[in-house]
């Protein structure tokens, strides 16, 4: 009986002492002190029960006076241990305190430098991605809105001073400025709408529809689209497209065929003389390959890595007669992720882009 009332008070002065020391805890403005009442809150229990358990007669008074400078000691050693745990673990905290300020500042951020293994460091090495990942995303703004800027600028600029040659009478022709300021509108109409599309695409927020395709079908419709223009700079469009089936978003898929073979008709006309454009399509249990070839030069080594990034281009004059605003092959890198599917370049002769999308991944 003796026994239970002293566990039963031993208990309930660390309950007391635990809720206490948590609400305080929760208040402290330093690790240190958390570690030290800590300790000290572990050394005051022992010193309880050995109180309560020699009043009880279980412990003599000699057992008592052994027990108490041991006490004392373990509570100088636990006080000095929890210090030496703590110290260490604040200097690498408030190096990720100043590093977060400096990135909420704007100042150039310097890697964390932690000597721990432990979830510090991983907080450390979690906010040194973060600020990369934050450089990568502000240098893909900067290249955005000057690429804006600069395909904005010229069409801007060539409908500006049409309008200007119409209103003050100096227009030789006016019917053919008005179709010049047409043609410059529906350029900038199509940018637009392509950045739309392509930031839409970014963030998922395009729904793909998951219906029974034909893309021998999709191949060979958007290869007849692509004829006229194909056939008017001199380009012969070879299609080897068999019947095969895949579930995925047909207009959505459509858009990406026809971005390649319309690139791939730019690239083969400006190699001069006569062009060829092949397109082919492959099935197997798994897959379906759709692979487009021209015979132009080909995308230049060091523009690869980097074919699928928004706004990127291989010719750096940016020339409208040469290609568009460098988002058509970015947006289908998204379509074609989108479906879990994947998309490269190949090295080698002329242009060669190859499309792989599993067929019932969806």
């Amino acid at each position: 009986m003796i026994y239970a009332r002293v566990v039963a008070l031993v208990v309930a002065t660390a309950i007391c002492l635990g809720v206490g020391i948590s609400v305080a805890l929760r208040r402290a403005r330093s690790i240190v002190w958390s570690l030290l009442a800590t300790a000290f809150v572990s050394v005051l229990l022992m010193a309880i029960a050995a109180i309560s358990s020699a009043r009880s007669m279980f412990i003599s008074e000699h057992d008592i006076a052994m027990l108490t400078p041991m006490l004392a000691i373990c509570g100088v050693f636990g006080a000095f241990v929890g210090a030496a745990v703590a110290l260490p673990m604040i200097g690498d905290l408030r190096r990720v305190q100043r590093a977060a300020d400096a990135v909420g500042s704007g100042i150039e951020h310097r890697p964390v430098v932690v000597s721990r293994r432990d979830e510090i460091a991983g907080v450390a090495h979690s906010i040194d991605r973060m600020v990369a990942r934050l450089a990568t995303l502000e240098r893909e703004r900067s290249v955005l809105l000057s690429s804006i800027s600069h395909d904005l600028r010229s069409p801007l600029a060539a409908l500006q001073a049409s309008v200007e040659a119409v209103r003050d009478g100096v227009a030789p022709d006016p019917d053919r400025y008005l179709a010049a300021m047409e043609r410059h509108v529906a350029a900038m109409g199509m940018l637009i709408d392509d950045l739309f599309l392509h930031s839409r695409l970014a963030v998922g927020a395009v729904p793909m529809a998951a219906d029974l395709l034909d893309v021998g079908e999709l191949v060979h419709q958007s290869a007849e689209m692509i004829r006229p223009v194909a056939v008017a700079r001199n380009v012969e469009v070879t299609v080897d497209a068999p019947p095969c089936s895949l579930v995925g978003d047909a207009p959505q898929l459509g858009r990406v065929i026809r971005n390649l073979l319309d690139n791939a008709v730019r690239h083969a006309a400006a190699s001069g003389g006569s062009g060829r454009v092949i397109v082919s399509v492959v099935m197997s249990l798994t897959d379906i390959t759709v692979r487009v070839r021209d015979s132009g030069s080909g995308f230049p080594t060091e523009f690869r890595p980097k074919a699928f990034e928004p706004f990127t281009r291989a010719d750096p004059a940016r020339d409208r007669n040469t290609g568009t605003a460098g988002l058509g092959l970015s947006i289908a890198r998204e379509i074609v992720c989108a479906h879990h599917g994947s998309i490269e370049i190949l090295p080698g002769r002329g242009g060669h882009l190859v499309v792989t999308l599993p067929r019932s991944s969806r």
